[in-house]
């Protein structure tokens, strides 16, 4: 959706805002959407924070280190 600075426990990072909705189906009868938005950073070639519907999914990058 974006391409924004983005500030974690780990620092601040040029992030890729990606903005999520996933539609899921149980037994043919229960259906339902969650959404959610995660932001990918080049840097460290992966995601550093997801927010979600269900915070119990939510996370944020809290150090890394480059080889």
């Amino acid at each position: 959706t974006a391409f924004e600075k983005v500030k974690v426990a780990a620092g601040e990072f040029d992030a890729f805002r990606i903005e999520c909705v996933d539609h899921w189906r149980a037994m043919m009868v229960l259906n339902g959407e969650k959404r959610s938005t995660r932001w990918y950073a080049p840097k460290v070639n992966g995601m550093v924070k997801l927010v979600h519907d269900d915070p119990k999914w939510n996370y944020e990058l809290t150090g890394y280190k480059v080889d």
